[in-house]
């Protein structure tokens, strides 16, 4: 498991250049049959617009990339949105940008650069993080332990997914994988051995991408 970038959630801008008015849609994807369907919802809410142009970037590793003109003269709207996206690094992720008209040309090259604002400026509105791997622990806590390791655990970078109660405490735990060999000796230092964190399984977290000034 590795980190990537994305974004959560989905996220709109409009832009409105010489009368013609660019609607964007940024969308969190983790499937192609996930973006097919947006689409399908896009295109049918947005029937009457000129066009409706997209570009998606799916999968962590090699990811999948697809994007389309809609009517647009070819490579003026899909592959510069597509660009967008690669170049910013993230991934699963859809981009539709909804073109109504405005009755003035504004050829190729103002085309490219129309779609490729309305991308940047939907991205700069949208959460981006980073989905960080994760490892996710388990811990039984004896009730005379649970409230050291609560103050502890808030000054750690883990994340107290749940906690059941029964003659002791379990707690399921999930820590930065980069950290989970510090956070188990740093239990084990804190419970004087009482406490030993239990691996019992992986996922991701979305981190919030520190924005440049």
């Amino acid at each position: 498991m590795t980190e990537y970038r994305s974004v959560l959630g989905s996220a709109e801008n409009t832009i409105i250049i010489k009368k013609s008015r660019f609607i964007t849609h940024i969308h969190h994807v983790e499937s192609v049959e996930e973006a097919e369907k947006i689409l399908e919802d896009t295109r049918s809410r947005y029937w009457d617009a000129s066009h409706n142009c997209y570009a998606y970037s799916i999968g962590r590793i090699n990811p999948l990339l697809k994007s389309s003109d809609d009517g647009e003269p070819k490579g003026t709207a899909g592959m510069p949105m597509l660009d967008v996206l690669i170049k910013t690094g993230i991934t699963d992720i859809l981009a539709i940008v909804t073109r109504y008209f405005g009755g003035t040309l504004l050829g190729a090259n103002g085309l490219v650069r129309a779609y490729s604002q309305s991308v940047k400026e939907a991205l700069n509105q949208s959460e981006r993080v980073i989905f960080t791997p994760m490892d996710i622990f388990c811990l039984d806590i004896p009730f005379t332990l649970l409230g050291k390791l609560q103050y502890s655990f808030e000054k750690m970078p883990v994340f107290i997914e749940k906690t059941e109660y029964g003659t002791e405490a379990v707690m399921s735990v999930s820590c930065a994988k980069k950290y989970s060999d510090t956070f188990i000796k740093e239990v084990i230092s804190l419970t004087f051995g009482k406490v030993s964190p239990q691996l019992i399984g992986e996922n991701y977290r979305p981190v919030p991408e520190e924005k440049e000034s």
